[in-house]
């Protein structure tokens, strides 16, 4: 079997989802990163004759040298201020070291994280306004997408500067398909027709799992990830009402369970959390198709 790049592929967007945020945080300019947030401080650098920013992210791999040369490439531009990238663990879901920074009056200047924390963040009273620089130097929003500077936006203020934005995709082994009976040329176009692949491309003997077709909630499988896929919705514009329980969501819930109940949760998720990121990716190691 084949692992290479060039044997796999994507199919469809899912949904263009995903804004990274740049934001001002409020406290002040005291920097950190280390075992806790308070060690941190120590290990700000100080450049004579600048202004250290700190600069927190949650990148490693190939994120983490891009964050570390576009810093590099901005302190060689000027000298005036000196921006000091630091890692901070975290996830989509959860930054507890920054709340608590932030809680404890020691947060970082910058913080990078997603755009799905910047109106509860904002809500919160954890970060600082943009809008009264962006109008300062009449800066132009215009060059991001509405919708990427919509998810900056809490009560008609800015608190956050789109980065990048994504899109769902579902890569797939064409070796592997072709394997197993499936056309490597045709991908699944429906639920329906994805069943079936996860089906035909899974060995589970004795409880043991040597290759699951898909594991459909890892990754970037978030519940709004499907629920945008089964044609459900979060968020009434209009009403400004939240729509969670919408029907379609529902059904693309009730799916997600049902591969749990099919596969066994508990030997899936032994087998999902065994797994490793970047170059150890279980499709790039022939674990998943």
């Amino acid at each position: 079997m084949s692992n290479s790049l060039k044997n796999t592929y994507c199919v469809r967007p899912l949904k263009w989802a995903g804004v990274l945020s740049l934001l001002i945080v409020v406290a002040g300019c005291a920097g950190e990163q280390a075992d806790t947030a308070e060690d941190a401080i120590e290990e700000t650098i100080s450049i004579e004759g600048r202004t250290t920013v700190t600069y927190w992210h949650n990148h490693t791999g190939r994120g983490l040298e891009a964050i570390e040369q576009v810093a590099l490439d901005f302190n060689e531009s000027q000298e005036d201020v000196f921006v000091q990238p630091i890692y901070s663990a975290s996830t989509e879901g959860d930054d507890q070291r920054l709340l608590t920074a932030i809680a404890g009056g020691n947060p970082p200047d910058l913080a990078h994280f997603d755009r799905f924390k910047v109106a509860q963040y904002a809500a919160e009273n954890s970060l600082e306004p943009l809008t009264p620089f962006i109008e300062e130097d009449n800066y132009d929003m215009g060059i991001y997408y509405d919708y990427a500077v919509d998810e900056t936006t809490y009560d008609n203020d800015i608190y956050a500067m789109p980065l990048t934005t994504d899109s769902r995709l579902l890569f797939y082994n064409k070796d592997r398909f072709q394997e197993v009976g499936l056309d490597p040329n045709d991908p699944p176009q429906t639920i329906k027709e994805l069943e079936h692949a996860i089906e035909q491309l899974s060995t589970i003997e004795d409880g043991r799992v040597t290759e699951l077709g898909m594991v459909p909630w890892t990754a970037q499988g978030w519940f709004y990830t499907w629920g945008w896929a089964f044609g459900g919705d979060f968020y009434d514009m209009e009403t400004g009402e939240l729509t969670v329980d919408h029907p379609k969501n529902i059904e693309a819930l009730e799916w997600l369970v049902s591969i749990a109940d099919t596969y066994d949760a508990a030997t899936v998720t032994s087998f999902d959390t065994a797994q490793g990121s970047n170059e150890m990716d279980p499709l790039f190691r022939g674990y998943t198709a």
